[in-house]
């Protein structure tokens, strides 16, 4: 008996250290490290270990996945390790994959994150350049190893433009003829099926039907559940609705009762966030975490919510974590420049806002935080400039206008009364205004036209 004890004793070891060694072998920040030391071939012996693993294990999928998310990297850096990763190892499929994963990412950074109305024609013409290389890429290594999911999957994302949708569902089909029970492929396409990407509600019905069919070949395929409950949530969601984050909560609720997956938490903890029940949110994004860990989006959540409660520490732990796995994010930087700059660090504040425009992703705000910052440091030359392009890229709130205002007051700039009178006009809708700055603001104005000094 007591044996039987020590064996099971060591069976249970040596499978809690096989699941450690998997959960650092899919580790993005590992990933990583040996990318940028140069250390390819141990880099492709890991992945290998996880692409045989599920090859034996479908449940597995998404652990290979998860580890190849590290290559979905905003860092312009990168690409050089890649490069050199593919030339000294040519015969490394994982390296063309890892490519292609960098450039779809780019695309969609490139892109942004407006309405199709919003963005400009040189950001989708960026996003199809990116495109067109991860494609190349991404197809290599279809037509090198047809059980490779993970490119099909990517293949999918940057196909999917409106303008190539058939030869996206062709490359569907042919990723699910030879990954029949593919989870990985199935989630992204599902995403597709959106009203907002031109797909239906019904589509998505008709694709459930047919994923739940296959459950009991490959059991992971249950976190599509829920999805058509998801997508009415987040219809409301971005309604621009009075009432959109709370009507969007129930739907969300379903959609996790269904399967508590990654993005209907996050999707929820979001709503929670911005109606300000910080608690309920944070209790989401922590079940976020624990379906995808080190995930992104939940990790700059919980970091926005410290941050509205002013536990600056706490905000710059969880967001710090998230730059680790994608140093030049700028969704990520924004939050933590924002962070440096409601704590006085304004040199830390000034590179974060200086490298999130690095895709020119965010220019509004990017600009009016670059302008805020410079003023605090009392460039007013800078933040002229700064809060100028703010505004022609459309910024219309009332303090950029006032700082505008002030800084061309600074540099004894004529337009500063131009811009006081736009000042005040946008005050009289905010209503929201401080008084004093006002004030100041429109008598400056005055004085300098009724002396002359300014026509």
């Amino acid at each position: 008996m007591k044996k039987f004890i020590i064996l099971c004793l060591f069976i249970l070891f040596i499978g809690q250290a096989l699941a450690d060694v998997n959960s650092t072998l899919s580790g993005k920040a590992f990933c990583l490290e040996l990318l940028k030391t140069h250390k390819f071939e141990t880099l492709d012996k890991k992945l290998l270990i996880l692409q045989k693993e599920y090859e034996r294990d479908i449940t597995k999928e998404r652990t290979l996945l998860h580890a190849m998310s590290a290559f979905s990297n905003s860092d312009p850096l990168l690409e050089k390790d890649l490069e050199l990763w593919q030339k000294k190892s040519p015969d490394s499929l994982f390296a063309h994959l890892a490519m292609g994963a960098y450039h779809r990412n780019l695309g969609w950074l490139s892109r942004g994150t407006r309405w199709s109305s919003e963005t400009t024609s040189q950001q989708f013409a960026k996003m199809q350049a990116h495109f067109r290389k991860a494609k190349d890429e991404l197809l290599f290594v279809v037509e090198k190893n047809p059980k490779q999911s993970i490119a099909y999957t990517y293949l999918i994302s940057v196909l999917s433009v409106r303008s190539h949708i058939k030869l996206r569902d062709k490359y569907l089909a042919e990723g699910l003829q030879n990954n029949p029970f593919s989870v990985v492929i199935r989630d992204n396409y599902i995403n597709f099926l959106q009203p907002k990407w031109g797909g239906s509600i019904e589509e998505i019905e008709t694709f459930l039907k047919e994923s739940k069919a296959l459950e009991d070949k490959n059991p992971t395929l249950k976190r599509l559940q829920g999805f058509v409950e998801y997508t009415q949530g987040y219809s409301l969601f971005v309604s621009r609705k009075e009432t959109a984050y709370k009507d969007a909560i129930p739907y969300f609720s379903k959609a996790i009762a269904l399967y508590p997956n990654a993005e209907y938490l996050t999707s929820r903890a979001n709503a929670y966030y911005y109606l300000g029940e910080y608690q309920k949110s944070l209790t989401d994004y922590e079940a976020s975490l624990k379906d995808i860990p080190q995930n992104t989006r939940a990790l700059k959540g919980k970091a926005e919510v410290y941050r509205n409660l002013k536990q600056y520490d706490k905000a710059l732990k969880y967001i710090d974590e998230a730059i680790s796995y994608d140093k030049m994010d700028p969704y990520l930087l924004h939050i933590r420049g924002g962070i440096y700059y409601t704590t006085d660090k304004l040199d830390e504040a000034l590179k974060d806002f200086t490298d999130s425009l690095a895709y020119g992703y965010g220019k509004p705000y990017g600009h009016k935080m670059l302008g805020y910052i410079h003023y605090a440091k009392k460039n007013y030359s800078v933040a002229s400039q700064k809060l100028q392009l703010a505004v022609e890229f459309g910024n219309k709130d009332s303090y950029t206008w006032y700082l505008l205002t002030a800084s061309q007051w600074h540099e004894r700039d004529c337009k500063f009364v131009e811009s006081a009178f736009m000042y005040e006009s946008i005050c009289k809708v905010e209503k929201s205004c401080d008084k004093k700055q006002l004030t100041w603001a429109l008598k400056s104005a005055k004085f300098a036209k009724d002396r002359g000094v300014c026509k």
